[in-house]
Formats: C-alpha cells, structure tokens, sequence
C-alpha cells in the first residue's frame, strides 16, 4: 500500500500522499517535497527476551538525535547513522561506483540483536553509540545533556 501511493505520486495521479521510511526518501531523492510534517509510529521488530529498560534507553537516545540534528532528523535516519558511525554494518561493493556515482563501498546496516546481548555487552554497544553520537551526529550537545534528555524520555515512557 505504501509503495502503491508513492507510485501514484510519481505517476502524476495524485498530488500529495503521506510517505515515511523508505518511500518517502526515495520521494525527497525524485525533487518531491514534504508540505506538512505530520506524526506516525516506526515499528521494531524485537525478538526474544530483551530488556525492555534497555530498548527504551536506546530508542530515547534515537529520539535526543532527531530532536537535535537536521541531518539525522527522522528515528530511521538515526538509526541507520548511529549502526554505519560504530561500525554495525558490512561494507559492500558499490555497482555505480565505475559510473562516478558516490565512493567504492556502501555501509549495509546490520539489524540490532538487543536479545543476544548481555547486560555487559548492551552497555558497551550504547555507550559506543553515544559517544560516536555525541561527536558526529550532534556535535552541539554535551555528554550530560544528552543522558538528562534520554532520562526524561524514558521516564515519561515508563
């Protein structure tokens, strides 16, 4: 369905539709524009047992990102950012990359296995997120300010 409205769009059949996630980059990449913001959910998928404080810490953080940068203003953004900058992706060959279309690798994200992650583990991946964060994505905000805003946001979910 979501595909079928921005096929519509392209086509010239409708004049404005709500896009999100992928659509709606491909949409911007094609010279659409967006013409009000309006709210949605992202969906995550979470398999096993997690730690739910965990995932909200996480996601919170996505979130101080979004609210922060102009670049990484979307949760997907964020997220694709916060895996490609501490290295939780594969790099691949880029096909256009002989044709003069961008550099000779491409990051793929991985997908975030919160479930196979001890206690340890999931505080070393967030702290790597958030200081890879704190430099690159939101350079403005300081280490104390981001914790006290993911903190508000997971006390006002819980």
């Amino acid at each position: 369905m979501l595909f079928r409205r921005m096929e519509l769009l392209v086509e010239g059949k409708l004049q404005a539709c709500a896009l999100f996630s992928g659509p709606y980059y491909f949409a911007e990449q094609l010279g659409f524009r967006k013409i009000i913001d309006n709210t949605f959910m992202i969906a995550t998928m979470i398999t096993g047992n997690p730690d739910p404080e965990d995932l909200r810490k996480f996601f919170a953080m996505l979130n101080v990102i979004t609210q922060y940068s102009n670049t990484y203003d979307t949760i997907d953004k964020a997220l694709v950012g916060v895996k490609i900058l501490i290295g939780h992706c594969e790099f691949v060959p880029n096909p256009a990359f002989g044709k003069g279309i961008g550099e000779a690798l491409v990051a793929i994200p991985k997908s975030i296995s919160f479930a196979r992650m001890d206690q340890l583990e999931f505080n070393a991946f967030y702290d790597k997120a958030l200081d890879g964060a704190l430099k690159y994505m939101v350079p403005t905000m300081d280490k104390t300010s981001m914790e006290r805003a993911v903190v508000e946001i997971v006390g006002f979910i819980g």
